[in-house]
C-alpha cells in the first residue's frame, strides 16, 4: 500500500464516491489451469480475461490491445479502474463495461476511473 500511496495512486477499493464493486458477475472458468473470464460483447466475444479483471481499482492488462504494447503504452492501458455500482457511484464519467454484456444477475456492467 506504501508504494501505491507513493505513486499517488487511489485506493484498491475504489474512491468513497464510486467505490469498487469487488466483483465482475462473470461465471469464472478454469482453462488450462487457470481461472478465467470470457467477454461477451460483440468486440470482445470470447476473449480471455483473468478471474480478477476489474475487482480492484488499478490498471488491469490489455494483452490484446496493439496501443498497449511497447514501451509507451496510450494512456487508457494504464488508468486505474474498477467494475462500479451504477446506483452507488457518483462518477459522472462512469460508462458500460465494453467486455460485457451483462452480470450474472441479468444486469448490466459498469466502469469508473473515479
Amino acid at each position: 500500500q506504501a508504494a501505491r500511496n507513493a505513486a499517488g495512486c487511489g485506493p484498491m477499493e475504489g474512491s468513497a464516491a464510486c467505490p469498487c464493486m469487488g466483483t465482475h458477475g462473470q461465471p469464472v472458468l478454469e482453462m488450462a489451469g487457470q481461472h478465467v473470464i470470457v467477454g461477451t460483447t460483440e468486440d470482445q466475444a470470447g476473449r480471455l480475461f483473468p478471474s480478477t479483471y476489474g475487482q480492484q481499482c488499478t490498471a488491469h492488462a490489455q494483452a490484446e490491445d496493439p496501443a498497449c504494447q511497447g514501451l509507451f503504452p496510450a494512456e487508457h492501458c494504464t488508468r486505474a479502474w474498477c467494475f462500479v455500482d451504477p446506483c452507488t457511484c457518483q462518477d459522472p464519467e462512469m460508462q458500460l463495461a465494453p467486455e460485457f454484456v451483462t452480470t450474472e444477475f441479468g444486469t448490466r456492467l459498469y466502469v469508473s476511473s473515479a
